[in-house]
């Protein structure tokens, strides 16, 4: 049992306890009042009480950084001539934490108090005067305990919150804080046609609130009433944070994906190193399924993480080193709530998390996105247009819908994971329908001989220019794709000598000239090669539908 006293030496050994009122008068004597206590079963049980309900983990007492740097000194000094300190470090750490309390905690009634024993600290505020041993009656404690030669720091608060000087005194960051436990948190809003900042006092549950209810949203808009504002800055516990720092916390806390974010760090280094730019000569790499990570192959000695949680899907893919791999049943997973009526919440772990989430078919990502209003019409658009077309014609509606994607979310990891559902589906489906004689007529895609190829990149460009202009009409898009080497009527010819290191510039001249005829459409050219050759397609990439 986690007691703050384990065990009773068999030595006699003195449980010391000072106090003094939680309110200086001066008429009155100041000096603490000493008191000798027996480890009887009335203290065991208070201290028992106290270890039962203290607020979240053990924190290592070298990570306490007080304002006061005296006040580090002041509890080393104590330990250090316990079972007689000095009178004046007793003095001066009570009347330190004495006037950390705020207004309405200064009262002569109340007392300050500090127990000292062999391994033990406690110093606290209670509302009593004459049983100061009362658990019920305390506020607030901290706690210093000696344990295996590591000292380790905890805390009580009665409501289960930190409140503003208590986390003052000790210096405690938002990184030792749990959602749970804090509170007195002020938001600075502008509000249109306002000239001064609005500072708003809101607890933590009322925040949570606004933001389920969606009247604080993730790009910092806030709504109150008819009012909407933005939120310029949180002041935590006397720490100004931005929006974005507060936002991260939050979501971090609530839905308890710090594990998760933490060991992906492990696996990626956020600070390169030489490995990574050598680690094409190693053979270390991760592997993800839906429900763990592995080392270098899938199997069961090898799983080296539980991807576990009860909302989410996570997602590790990187392509930074040294890599974290979807295998293919996991990128199936996604690929289905994309383009079928499955529903899947994804969220990846390494990016930065939003509880509103971005819809592309029914995959939601919970992931902070920024995106175009015009990014999300287009792209419900083409899920609806892909979904009433005919089986055999989608294919290359979901590859080019997928590289619309990749173009528009300007997201490392997220465009890894899309390109991975490129590489190991779309395409290999592209691959096996250009392995046949002939494709079946499709309104949506333009149809090119392999007679259209040039081998010279500008003329090529000049030719793409062209087709590209005969799929627009009245700014609307009437063709999504070009296949060259796809006669008019379906039969597949394919080119068997295009170099296909031009394409890339063969892409860049398309979009200058494209760009110089002011159309709002940019290109994206790939190759899809079979055995009998190889297939060109130029993908016409709106800004508009």
């Amino acid at each position: 049992m986690n007691t703050l006293i384990e065990k009773e030496n068999n030595n006699v050994e003195q449980v010391l306890l000072y106090s003094k009122p939680a309110k200086y008068e001066e008429t009155q004597e100041d000096n603490p009042k000493k008191t000798v206590l027996k480890l009887d079963s009335e203290l065991k049980d208070f201290l028992k009480k106290l270890s039962e309900h203290t607020l979240g983990e053990n924190i290592p007492f070298i990570n306490i950084t007080p304002n006061n740097t005296s006040i580090k000194t002041w509890i080393s000094n104590l330990k250090n001539t316990y079972p007689q300190p000095y009178p004046r470090d007793v003095n001066d750490l009570l009347n330190t934490f004495r006037e950390s309390l705020n207004s309405s905690s200064k009262q002569s009634k109340y007392n300050v108090c500090l127990i000292l024993y062999k391994d033990l600290i406690i110093l606290y505020h209670t509302k009593q005067t004459e049983n100061l041993l009362d658990y019920d009656s305390i506020f607030r404690a901290g706690i210093i305990k000696t344990i295996n030669n590591r000292i380790l720091f905890s805390s009580y608060e009665k409501n289960r919150k930190w409140s503003k000087g208590h986390a003052k005194f000790w210096g405690i960051h938002l990184e030792n804080l749990k959602w749970s436990n804090i509170s007195d948190i002020i938001l600075q809003i502008k509000l249109e046609n306002f000239q001064y900042p609005l500072h708003l006092p809101l607890e933590n549950n009322e925040i949570k609130n606004m933001i389920l209810e969606e009247n604080i949203k993730s790009d910092a808009t806030i709504q109150i009433g008819t009012q909407t504002g933005i939120i310029n800055k949180i002041n935590l516990y006397g720490k100004n944070l931005t929006f974005n720092e507060f936002y991260q916390y939050y979501i971090d806390e609530t839905q308890e994906l710090n594990k998760h974010t933490e060991f992906y760090n492990t696996l990626i280094p956020i600070t390169p190193t030489l490995d990574n730019y050598t680690h094409n000569k190693t053979s270390k790499t991760y592997i993800e399924d839906e429900k763990y990570i592995y080392k270098n192959k899938i199997s069961k000695e090898n799983r080296i993480h539980t991807k576990n949680h009860n909302k989410y899907t996570l997602t590790f893919t990187t392509s930074k080193y040294p890599g974290i791999k979807p295998n293919p049943a996991f990128l199936k997973q996604i690929y289905e709530s994309i383009f079928t009526e499955k529903n899947l919440n994804l969220i990846h772990v390494g990016e930065a998390k939003s509880s509103t989430p971005l819809e592309i078919g029914n995959l939601k990502i919970y992931n902070q996105i920024k995106i175009d209003p015009e990014f999300k019409d287009t792209t419900k658009y083409l899920i609806k247009l892909i979904q009433k077309i005919n089986p055999e014609n989608q294919t290359i509606l979901k590859d080019y819908y997928l590289t619309y994607l990749n173009e528009n979310l300007k997201n490392h990891n997220l465009e890894t994971l899309f390109t991975s559902l490129q590489t190991q589906i779309t395409k290999t489906n592209l691959e096996k329908e250009f392995e046949n004689k002939k494709l079946e007529k499709n309104k949506y895609v333009k149809y090119e001989s392999q007679d259209a190829i040039n081998t010279k990149p500008q003329e090529f460009a000049k030719t793409i220019k062209k087709h590209v202009k005969k799929s627009i009409k009245k700014d609307k898009l009437l063709k999504y794709a070009i296949i060259y080497g796809i006669e008019k009527n379906g039969h597949i010819k394919l080119t068997q000598n295009y170099n296909p290191q031009h394409l890339k510039l063969v892409e860049k001249e398309t979009n200058k000239l494209l760009q110089e005829d002011q159309l709002e459409v940019t290109t994206n050219i790939r190759e899809i090669k079979t055995e009998k050759g190889t297939i060109i397609i130029v993908y016409i990439l709106p800004t508009i539908i």
